[in-house]
């Protein structure tokens, strides 16, 4: 997969379209993915 470069900040919401869109349909089934704790990754709830 080739990397990407963000311009702006990234969100929970931009995270999340760029995981379904890009990083998931590129990977081969079986596959494992590793995320950190990184706070872009949390959505924050009111």
């Amino acid at each position: 997969m080739k990397p990407i470069i963000f311009k702006v900040s990234l969100n929970a919401v931009g995270f999340k379209e760029w995981l379904d869109q890009d990083l998931l349909p590129s990977l081969k089934i079986p596959s494992a993915l590793i995320m950190n704790n990184s706070p872009i990754l949390t959505k924050k709830r009111y």
